[in-house]
């Protein structure tokens, strides 16, 4: 196992137990390391959006929607983070990206719908 794979399982980890400043801090040196690899990248949008740092997710989430144009989820994640720092005109722009890249097959209509819902709701 490589040095990155390592740093990488570790970045994991420590996700999932909830420690998500060390988590964006690993994955912030992989991303400058490898600035090519998507899945460091939504890492680091993930930890940041998770520890409520909104608008430096909503950076990581853009690289992550560039190196993966067809995917709909960073667009998606974009809205949360929009809706959270109380800018609805900018999460809604970010669901219709959302929407325009989904599959037919795609798990998450039902979420952009209930998040589109719920701030519909909260206006």
């Amino acid at each position: 196992m490589s040095k990155e794979e390592e740093i990488y399982r570790t970045c994991c980890a420590l996700y999932e137990d909830g420690c998500y400043k060390d988590a964006a801090s690993l994955f912030t040196q992989l991303a400058l390391k490898d600035p090519l690899e998507e899945a460091y990248w939504r890492g680091l949008a993930s930890s940041k959006q998770m520890a409520g740092r909104y608008e430096e997710a909503l950076h990581a989430w853009s690289v992550v929607a560039l190196l993966e144009e067809k995917d709909a989820t960073p667009h998606f994640h974009a809205a949360e983070c929009f809706f959270a720092l109380r800018d609805p005109n900018e999460g809604k722009k970010a669901l219709l990206l959302a929407e325009e890249r989904l599959k037919d097959t795609d798990r998450l209509h039902q979420k952009i719908q209930f998040l589109r819902e719920y701030h519909a709701a909260q206006s």
